[in-house]
């Protein structure tokens, strides 16, 4: 608001309306979906999930998740949890396009290749989280173990091919408060519920509008006794 009176035609209403909804459905519909993918990814695999209620049982001394309230340094330390949502949201990034740069003056040398000024060039996550060089032959499973058991320069290509949040200046500033929400709501839904796939025999179905958002993600939930 401050800029628009000091610049008005320079950032006009459209900007404002286009600035307060981009923050809004950014937030939300983003880690929304990585949470979904998450818990969609540990009902498809019950093994992994009955290992998670453990690791954070273990971890609360048998506390209840909502009887008391989780403490975000005290997810930090379920390291099985961080790989659960790790490996979720290497399987199902929220986003399905790339976010698109301009080479600048003087070109620019990209995997051996040399692009002009003025080019348009962009990665696609979903392409490099599938990508079998960083990530094995096996890219197209959910094994948070993967983030457990690498080490050393493995870790380290791994890590520069997992990009949900993006990469360099343009990374998603809202990424800590995305993965405190994730972390602190997990342990919640899985030591107080259980949970079914409801309708889903496969795979369930997406669609790509910006937001790569499921479209029959229906679940069961009943609560533990």
């Amino acid at each position: 608001m401050n800029a628009q009176a000091a610049d008005p035609e320079k950032v006009t209403d459209d900007h404002i309306f286009m600035l307060g909804w981009g923050n809004i459905s950014a937030g939300s519909d983003t880690t929304g979906v990585s949470l979904s993918a998450i818990l969609y990814h540990l009902i498809r695999n019950p093994g992994a999930m009955e290992r998670l209620v453990d690791e954070i049982s273990s971890k609360r001394d048998g506390r209840k998740c909502a009887e008391t309230t989780i403490p975000f340094a005290e997810t930090q330390q379920m390291p099985f949890l961080q790989a659960c949502i790790k490996e979720g949201m290497r399987l199902h990034s929220a986003t399905g396009l790339p976010l698109w740069r301009v080479v600048p003056k003087g070109g620019a040398d990209i995997c051996g290749r040399f692009f002009p000024k003025g080019n348009i060039v962009g990665v696609n996550t979903w392409v490099a989280h599938y990508n079998e060089d960083a990530f094995g032959q096996d890219a197209h499973l959910f094994k948070p173990d993967r983030w457990l058991e690498a080490s050393g320069n493995q870790l380290r290509i791994m890590e520069s091919f997992f990009m949900p949040f993006g990469k360099g200046s343009r990374t998603c500033i809202g990424r800590h408060i995305s993965m405190l929400e994730m972390s602190k709501l997990l342990p919640v839904l899985i030591q107080n519920f259980e949970f079914e796939l409801a309708g889903v025999k496969e795979h369930w179905k997406t669609q790509n509008h910006w937001f790569v958002m499921p479209l029959d993600f229906n679940v069961k939930v009943r609560m533990k006794a």
